[in-house]
């Protein structure tokens, strides 16, 4: 029996000792006053500070990876965010020279642009090699089956503003700024009404002359006459620019309105006798109506359409930006726990050297009070101890 060890768990060395007390209080009183000390205190670093230090770490590290997994998500979604856009710009054929919204504003002005001339250009090539000869070929076959009806060119009668191309088929298109000045100078230029209530806007020179244009109002009226339509048939003809601009919606209506007349003539007389302009009108109808050409030029004047479809490139940068934000704040959440980790690790290891170091000093007192016999101080605090 002499030769078993005494093993003595931490947890319970202070009431062992109590329990001893009356023995060793007097043979072994500085090593049992020590040990009472000692017992306490590996209770405590065992028991609470390693544990309270070790749940500290855990959750710092998990923290880290957390915010290191989210930080690579964002990543990743940013790259693809970047490249579904860069892929619709391609699509789209927009050239954004700039970031941001100025850049992409910019870019989708230039691409309405070239949708609009891309448009023009290729109505004229239709009315200078396709109009002619079919306006040709219709006045014949109307002159031999309907001789008196309509005079001597039923074509320019049916088909108003295929005949203005035909004849304009050689002019030069409008430089788009100067027709885009002339606009915002028509704008600029409306009527200005005068309503009496601010007597420094016009001086004294000028009164005559702005009473004499100013627009009067009649409040009193019960009846007031309709503004006549500007703007009604065909466009002015200036001899000098091709007069029909694709960009605008009615003139875009009425051409697209004979291209599909022509379409269903040509139908009809291909039963008969084979027409040439049928395969090319009906690709030009298709060009004007529901190609990527025809959506860029209805946003000439469209605008909710165009920022619609602004707005939906400038998602993906607001979609980066809310991914790059989180990158961000992870990654600051992510160094935080590393240096809270930076700090407690030390003191994790400090820990438990000192819990070595008590549990060292306790087997050395056990071990003067008991020469001959092994001690052993059992319990999970060795787990901590290498």
């Amino acid at each position: 029996m002499s030769e078993q060890p005494i093993s003595i768990h931490y947890q319970q060395m202070e009431e062992w000792l109590e329990d001893r007390k009356p023995v060793f209080s007097r043979k072994y009183k500085k090593e049992y006053a020590e040990l009472l000390l000692l017992a306490p205190r590996l209770v405590q670093m065992a028991q609470y500070d390693i544990s309270a230090l070790e749940k500290q770490i855990k959750k710092n590290e998990t923290a880290v990876e957390e915010c290191y997994r989210v930080g690579e998500e964002a990543t990743k979604t940013m790259q693809k965010l970047s490249d579904k856009r860069a892929a619709m710009l391609k699509e789209y054929q927009l050239e954004v020279e700039a970031g941001g919204e100025s850049g992409v504003v910019g870019a989708v002005d230039r691409r309405v642009d070239r949708a609009c001339a891309t448009l023009s250009t290729a109505f004229k090539e239709y009315a200078h090699a396709q109009a002619g000869p079919f306006k040709a070929h219709y006045n014949a076959l109307l002159e031999r089956t309907a001789a008196g009806f309509f005079g001597a060119d039923a074509f320019a009668l049916h088909f108003p503003w295929l005949q203005r191309a035909v004849e304009e088929a050689d002019l030069p298109l409008p430089d788009s700024s100067a027709h885009d000045q002339a606009e915002d100078d028509a704008e600029a230029s409306g009527p200005q009404i005068d309503w009496g209530d601010d007597e420094d806007v016009f001086a004294e020179g000028e009164v005559g002359a702005a009473a004499a244009t100013a627009v009067q109002i009649n409040w009193d009226a019960d009846e007031m006459e309709a503004r006549p339509e500007e703007g009604e048939g065909l466009p002015p003809c200036n001899g000098q620019h091709f007069s029909i601009d694709l960009s605008l919606a009615k003139h875009r209506v009425s051409v697209l309105a004979e291209l599909q007349a022509i379409v269903c003539f040509c139908r009809e007389r291909n039963a008969i006798q084979q027409v040439d302009a049928c395969g090319p009108t009906e690709e030009l109808y298709a060009l004007l109506s529901v190609s990527r050409e025809a959506e860029f030029a209805r946003m000439k004047e469209n605008f909710r359409s165009k920022d619609a479809f602004i707005d939906q490139i400038d998602r993906f940068e607001h979609q980066m930006m809310v991914a790059k934000n989180r990158h961000v704040t992870h990654e600051a959440k992510m160094h935080d726990a590393e240096a809270e980790l930076a700090k407690l690790r030390p003191q994790y290891a400090e820990l438990r050297v000192q819990m070595a170091a008590t549990r060292d000093r306790a087997l050395a007192c056990l071990g003067q009070m008991f020469p001959d016999r092994k001690i052993l101080i059992v319990g999970d605090l060795n787990k901590y101890i290498a």
